[in-house]
């Protein structure tokens, strides 16, 4: 029931944000090209499509917390790369006439490839005890990387390398978020909330999208996105293995299963990624 719960919730929350994204892009694009961000808020708060938006992104953020509350991280993020599929049907929605063909198609792999890995993996959820030690250790690791990756970043001299370093940078924080996501809401759940997981949770969270936007900005979506969707699920399940005791299978065939899984969940991506209507409106900056 709990399994089942959490990809309930999940999906309700990928669904969410893929519904928020559609309708906030949908509003800023209507928006007049000149001004200040202050005539663009004021824009935006009278637009009902926008206010939905940020309602439906609300509902979405709760959701996900339910869902790594009730499963594990394991289960949970990877089901949370299905917002792209989503995305599809929604804007199909919105625009009033079907999707094309290509999206479907590649809108079918992302999720064969996530149906794939979920039920290979078939992670095991701990019993909810938080190895606190561990999960500042895995926090100081995944800042430690993400710092070099955007040294790396620094020193390379082709935008798509840059690109696809902070893309890494930025799987890597929203994963350690899901994370951080975890442990906050079950200290909460315990009635002993924990200021230190909402704290790391607020810093990395901004931080991964300040780098998100960047790497958009060097490179084309099709860069950056796939290899942020993975690693951001290799992250979280690390982080779930380590700190909460979740374990996925690992037979040498299941482990085969779940690395292909992850590489059709990845080209798909790329492929929806080319569309810029599919992906979130705060991130749609073209490449230089």
């Amino acid at each position: 029931a709990a399994v089942i719960a959490a990809v309930v919730f999940a999906l309700g929350a990928a669904a969410c944000f893929a519904i928020s994204t559609s309708l906030q892009h949908r509003s800023v694009t209507s928006a007049p090209s000149a001004g200040r961000a202050a005539m663009l808020l004021r824009f935006l708060a009278r637009r009902p499509a926008w206010l939905l938006g940020l309602v439906m992104g609300g509902v979405g953020f709760a959701l996900h917390a339910l869902a790594v509350r009730t499963g594990a991280l394991a289960l949970v993020q990877p089901l949370m790369v299905s917002g792209m599929v989503f995305a599809v049907a929604v804007r199909a929605a919105l625009d009033r006439h079907a999707p094309s063909r290509p999206e479907v198609a590649w809108a079918a792999v992302v999720a064969i490839g996530l149906g794939l890995f979920v039920v290979v993996s078939d992670p095991v959820a701990g019993v909810g005890v938080t190895h606190r030690p561990v999960a500042g250790l895995l926090v100081a690791v995944g800042v430690t990387l993400v710092v070099t990756c955007m040294w790396s970043s620094g020193r390379a001299s082709a935008d798509r390398i840059r690109g696809l370093l902070l893309g890494s940078a930025s799987g890597i924080l929203f994963g350690l978020v899901a994370g951080a996501l975890k442990m906050s809401v079950l200290a909460a759940a315990d009635g002993s909330p924990d200021v230190t997981p909402m704290v790391a949770l607020v810093i990395l969270g901004v931080w991964g999208v300040f780098l998100n936007q960047r790497a958009y900005q060097l490179a084309p979506l099709s860069v950056s996105m796939p290899i942020q969707n993975i690693v951001n699920v290799l992250v979280a399940i690390a982080f779930g293995f380590f700190v909460f005791d979740e374990i996925p299978a690992h037979r040498p065939e299941q482990l085969v299963a779940e690395v292909v899984g992850l590489a059709l969940m990845g080209i798909g991506v790329r492929r929806l990624a080319k569309d810029p209507e599919l992906v979130p409106s705060h991130i749609l900056v073209e490449p230089r």
